[in-house]
């Protein structure tokens, strides 16, 4: 996680001033409802408003849609009436399927975008898209680096793959580390998971970074420094472009590269 979240308080005064209630959209698929993803971005939020001194004034509200894992069509429908119905931004963690339909939406509209997934956007040059995912060798030095730190010689791994190998558990235990994984294919096999490490007497367990929860926080900081937050009148419709979309991608790229 990033460390002293409590830097959040920047944004205290700009989105305060600005508006009561600031919505954000997420969007996640059918078979991710209720997973680690989503619960980090409902984390996050929650921890946002939580604290009244960042936010005295302003409530974060979040709307979330699921959407089939391959259905483009309904994906761009619903995230493009979200922003229509006031979201400022859209976050995402569907794949790179539907994270590239979304690019697209949310490059017709100037509606910042912020995904975590091991996948680029097709267009660099043309997007309001930001994908946070750490480059694959980082993420695998982080966590090497953080076992060797805490000296933990004997662990469990729980993780998600969905098909892109986000954490390399080969890697992470070439160093000879004994060391048992357990994969989860969703929210509800997590119980499952705990006990077959418990019955192992595991103490020490890993999972895969929050990213998303950054990914809100990052958002945050980039409303904090944005003069204008309101939506305007975006029309999916017609194509019509939110006037401050602009502004609050160029804060979130200006946030994230710190």
């Amino acid at each position: 996680m990033w460390p002293g979240w409590r830097w959040v308080v920047l944004m205290v005064n700009a989105v305060a001033a600005l508006s009561p209630v600031v919505k954000i959209g997420a969007v996640f698929t059918e078979d991710a409802r209720g997973g680690s993803t989503e619960l980090a971005f409902k984390y996050a939020v929650y921890r946002i408003n939580k604290e009244r001194l960042l936010l005295p004034n302003s409530t974060l509200v979040y709307d979330i849609q699921y959407t089939p894992s391959r259905d483009t069509f309904k994906t761009y429908k619903k995230a493009c009436a979200q922003i229509q119905s006031g979201a400022v931004a859209l976050v995402s963690g569907v794949g790179p399927l539907l994270g590239n339909t979304l690019q697209h939406m949310s490059a017709s509209l100037h509606a910042p975008h912020l995904t975590v997934g091991p996948f680029a956007p097709e267009n660099l040059n043309n997007t309001f898209t930001i994908n946070l995912y750490p480059p694959k060798d980082l993420l695998t030095k982080a966590f090497a680096e953080f076992l060797s730190y805490l000296n933990w010689t004997r662990m469990g791994v729980i993780y998600e793959d969905y098909g892109y190998g986000e954490l390399n558990i080969l890697d992470i235990a070439k160093d000879g580390r004994d060391m048992y994984a357990v994969r989860c294919r969703d929210a509800k096999e997590y119980r499952r998971g705990l006990a077959l490490l418990k019955a192992q007497q595991i103490e020490h367990i890993v999972t895969e970074p929050a990213l998303l929860y950054d990914a809100v926080q990052i958002l945050c900081q980039a409303l904090a420094i944005t003069e204008d937050i309101h939506p305007g009148n975006v029309s999916c419709d017609k194509d019509t472009p939110s006037l401050h979309g602009k502004a609050i991608y160029d804060n979130i790229n200006t946030v994230s590269s710190r």
